[in-house]
């Protein structure tokens, strides 16, 4: 099996797993769609994808996620919009 697939493979199973079991929890634990609460946790539950990839390159496979993502550590101010732009434009309406 080719690399690259597997890695596909894994990450794609790792992201429907945080993300249904997830959900799962949030309706058990009462959880309703027009409210609130379903505003943050879908808030939440946009970063799944970036937490899976996150686990996947460093704890299951080791690997450098700077080597990965060709990033610096340095901060950029385009960092602070890509990470407040999702949850600003959740929580404001557009219709």
């Amino acid at each position: 099996m080719d690399v690259r697939f597997k890695k596909v493979c894994i990450y794609v199973i790792l992201t429907f797993i945080l993300s249904w079991s997830t959900v799962a929890l949030f309706i058990m634990l009462g959880g309703g769609w027009n409210t609130p609460a379903s505003i943050a946790f879908a808030t939440v539950y946009m970063y799944f994808p970036m937490v899976a990839s996150i686990i996947m390159q460093r704890i299951i496979f080791g690997e450098s996620l700077k080597e990965l993502l060709g990033a610096s550590p340095k901060l950029n101010s385009w960092f602070l919009v890509a990470w407040l732009l999702p949850p600003i434009l959740h929580a404001h309406p557009s219709g």
